[in-house]
């Protein structure tokens, strides 16, 4: 994809994903509490708040962007898929220990982990 691309498709999906914040977002702007009781007041502290939101999204955009630029590379992967499989493992095999000795008040999980167990 060539850059303008890119600029247009992130901005469709801007503007789709504004939808969401006029149905969610604006009335819960519109119910802070502001000090100022002119309009010009309620405008500037609205349009504060709204470019600290877009600021914050931005950078935060940015930042987990980055993250997931570099999380793309095929040796960043790999390690990663690695690394949170062995992680699960440790976590299910420490979970077994667990029970084993958590005796009598774990046999009521142990019968619903058998019955779902079964299910698949």
């Amino acid at each position: 994809m060539t850059a303008p691309d890119i600029l247009l498709t992130a901005f469709l999906m801007g503007a789709a994903g504004s939808l969401h914040c006029m149905g969610m977002c604006g009335p819960l702007a519109l119910s802070l509490p502001l000090p100022q009781q002119d309009v010009a007041g309620r405008l500037k502290g609205g349009l504060l708040y709204n470019a600290g939101r877009i600021t914050t999204y931005t950078l935060l955009g940015l930042v987990l962007g980055s993250f997931g630029e570099m999380l793309l590379q095929p040796q960043w992967q790999q390690g990663l898929s690695i690394g949170i499989g062995v992680l699960v493992l440790l976590y299910l095999f420490g979970a077994q220990k667990r029970l084993d000795k958590a005796g009598a008040a774990a046999r009521p999980f142990l019968k619903l982990r058998a019955v779902l167990g079964a299910l698949f």
